[in-house]
């Protein structure tokens, strides 16, 4: 398994305290330096095209944001492979990236033109019109709002 969002490695390792007779093999990434040698301290849009991402069985893209670069990557290089995602959306954030990948023209997320109309009312369908250009066609959605919409996927 790839964890291209390592972080302090809190859900994965739960996951396998919980599961002791099945062993996890798994690869992380993260931006912070932590003393544990095991993780690949880098920005992980740099270092998963360097990545066979096909051999993996499940890539985890655990975002404090929208991981939308890194599902292409995982799309372009691990078609079928499973993807669990974690976008976190907060209300009136600006979101032209998103809406570009959507297919939304790029005059058109001009706030200052169209106002908020292309912000986080829209995000979640720009989402999923975004993972279907990506040839993601089954979801498996649980979503939370309160002040941000969290939405965990298991792409595929």
């Amino acid at each position: 398994m790839l964890d291209a969002f390592a972080g302090d490695s809190l859900i994965w390792e739960s996951v396998a305290a919980e599961l002791p007779d099945v062993s996890f093999d798994i690869l992380k990434i993260d931006k912070k330096p932590y003393s544990d040698p095991k993780i690949i301290v880098g920005d992980n849009r740099k270092v998963m095209p360097s990545l066979d991402l096909a051999e993996f069985d499940l890539i985890d893209l655990d975002a404090w944001g929208i991981p939308q670069d890194q599902l292409r990557l995982c799309a372009e290089r691990a078609p079928g492979v499973p993807v669990a995602v974690t976008c976190i959306m907060f209300a009136l954030t600006p979101i032209p990236r998103l809406a570009h990948a959507a297919g939304i023209p790029k005059d058109w997320t001009d706030h200052k033109k169209y106002g908020l109309m292309l912000y986080s009312r829209w995000q979640q369908k720009f989402w999923d019109n975004y993972c279907a250009t990506l040839g993601y066609t089954r979801t498996t959605r649980h979503i939370y709002k309160q002040q941000a919409l969290k939405m965990y996927q298991i792409l595929w």
